[in-house]
C-alpha cells in the first residue's frame, strides 16, 4: 500500500495484490466510498507483459542485467518476482500517490532513483487518481496536474515533492446568497471529461442546460454541473 502522501507515511489510497476471489487478477486497488478497482491485468496479459518486459529492459543499457522478472503459474502456486544478478545493483517495487506502480532501479550515473517500468502508463486514467479536486489532469504532461482557473495550491510543499493528490482551493469564496439573480458566481465549461464518482441525477423533465445550472446554484454544497442529451447531473 502506498503513503498519504510524499511527507506523510500513513497508509494512502491505493493498494495492490492479488484477487482472490478466483480470477487470479492482479488489482490495483483505490480505497474511497466505495472501494473501486483503479487498475488491473488479466492472467494472460500478466503473463505477456512479462515476456514483452525481459528484451525491453536488455536493449536498454541502463537496464541491461539489473533485473530479470518472472511470472510463475502452475497447479500449485502462482506469484510474480524479479531476480537481480548483479549483487551491486539496487531495484524495489513501488505503488506511489497517484496509484501508479514502478519498478525503480538506483542510477549510480545520476545518484538517483530511475523507473524503469510504470502501469498504468497515463496517470489520469481510468479515474484520475493524480490529481485531486479543483485540478486538471493532463497525462501528456510532467507534473500532469495543475489547478483550475480561479483555485491555487492547497499545499505548495507537497506539490514541490511532486503529489498533486492534495488538491487545490478556491481563490475566492462562492457568492452564496438567497437571490440568486444577483449572485457573482459562474460556471466555467470543462470539456471532454469523465464524471466523478456519485453524481446526483436531476429528476426533472424536460430537463434543459439552464435548468440543470439553477439546480447546482441553488444547492451550497454543489460544485459542478453536467449536462448531456437532457441528462442532468450534479456534484
Amino acid at each position: 500500500m502506498e503513503g498519504k502522501s510524499q511527507i506523510d507515511p500513513a497508509l494512502g489510497s491505493f493498494s495492490v495484490g492479488l484477487e482472490t476471489n478466483g480470477t487470479r487478477m492482479v488489482m490495483i486497488w483505490r480505497h474511497i466510498y466505495p472501494s473501486k478497482v483503479y487498475w488491473w491485468w488479466s492472467p494472460d496479459e500478466s503473463s505477456m507483459q512479462t515476456s514483452a518486459l525481459k528484451p525491453l529492459l536488455h536493449m536498454n543499457p541502463q537496464t541491461r542485467g539489473l533485473i530479470v522478472p518472472e511470472y510463475v503459474d502452475n497447479s500449485e502456486e502462482e506469484y510474480y518476482m524479479y531476480t537481480s544478478p548483479d549483487e551491486s545493483s539496487s531495484t524495489f517495487f513501488s505503488i506511489d500517490t497517484s496509484g501508479q506502480t514502478k519498478l525503480n532501479v538506483w542510477s549510480q550515473a545520476n545518484q538517483s532513483w530511475q523507473s524503469i517500468y510504470v502501469q498504468p502508463v497515463d496517470p489520469c486514467r481510468p479515474y484520475g487518481g493524480t490529481c485531486g479536486p479543483f485540478t486538471v489532469c493532463t497525462g501528456s504532461t510532467q507534473p500532469p496536474c495543475e489547478c483550475m482557473e480561479s483555485f491555487s495550491q492547497t499545499s505548495p510543499l507537497d506539490w514541490g515533492l511532486g503529489d498533486r493528490t492534495g488538491w487545490c482551493s478556491r481563490t475566492t469564496p462562492l457568492d452564496f446568497s438567497a437571490n440568486r439573480s444577483s449572485s457573482t458566481d459562474v460556471f466555467r465549461p470543462i470539456a471532454s471529461v469523465t464524471l466523478p464518482y456519485g453524481p446526483q441525477s436531476v429528476q426533472e423533465a424536460p430537463a434543459t442546460q439552464s435548468k440543470c445550472e439553477r439546480a447546482c446554484l441553488s444547492n451550497c454544497s454543489c460544485t459542478a454541473y453536467s449536462y448531456q442529451d437532457s441528462e442532468c447531473s450534479v456534484r
